[in-house]
């Protein structure tokens, strides 16, 4: 069964605004987690929950995979400039295009083929290429499945969680003014703490449907765990990190 390119592209541009590059694709997910040995300023987990609509029936988002969203991205815009310049010099019609994509995988390897398609002729190809079936001590991986062990244990047991709606606090309108980021002042156990809300959250949504604050206690003293939720289009984005009680 093929898969829509268009759709699948639509999920790992989404995930490339988080600024990470690689992901692991695991049960109608995308998923990448801090390290606090890289070399990079992210400084929060990731997590892009794909949904379970028509257009994401199929086995590729239901497998474990390693994923370049970088070079996924380069191999699917190279053929779809090629289409549209072959689109262009016959006249076709938008009926007559297809991208899509063949998910393949043998004993080693995975393979995401894209197919760039022009009145039933197959104009171009290109070929994404994993580890398949993935190792489980790979470095992704671990840091993946460590990152949100920790979460898990550090969430002190007893503890309620606090919820904002980002659109009805204004936050989404002082976001659309900022030039990079701001900072959400909240009251929670009787301290002031401050969020971080980056710009680069919402690119590429304009309005999103949903737009979720949420911030809980940890086992660390004045260290909280706090969750960005975005979601538009049926995509839900997730921002997860830990905040100190500086205030």
């Amino acid at each position: 069964m093929s898969i829509d390119a268009k759709a699948f592209i639509t999920i790992i541009r989404r995930a490339l605004k988080s600024k990470y590059k690689i992901f692991l694709l695991h049960n109608h997910m995308l998923m990448q987690s801090y390290n606090l040995t890289d070399d990079n300023v992210i400084g929060f987990h990731y997590v892009l929950h794909i949904p379970y609509t028509e257009e994401y029936d199929n086995d590729l988002y239901n497998s474990t995979l390693i994923l370049d969203a970088e070079k996924l991205l380069l191999l699917y815009k190279t053929g779809h400039d090629i289409l549209l310049e072959k689109k262009k010099a016959i006249s076709a019609k938008p009926k007559d295009v297809k991208e899509i994509i063949e998910f393949i995988t043998n004993k080693n390897h995975a393979k995401i083929k894209f197919q760039f398609i022009v009145c039933d002729e197959l104009i171009y190809t290109s070929t994404y290429t994993t580890k398949y079936p993935i190792d489980e001590y790979d470095e992704n991986v671990v840091n993946i499945v460590s990152s949100y062990q920790n979460i898990l244990n550090r969430i002190k047991v007893g503890s309620s969680s606090v919820s904002i709606d980002c659109i009805k606090a204004g936050i989404l309108y002082r976001l659309s003014e900022a030039t990079s980021l701001i900072y959400h002042k909240i009251k929670i156990y009787d301290k002031k703490i401050m969020i971080p809300v980056l710009k680069s959250m919402l690119a590429g949504i304009n309005k999103p449907d949903e737009f979720f604050m949420s911030i809980q206690e940890t086992t660390i003293q004045n260290v909280y765990l706090y969750t960005i939720q975005l979601s538009a289009n049926s995509i839900t984005d997730q921002y997860i990190g830990y905040i100190q009680n500086f205030v």
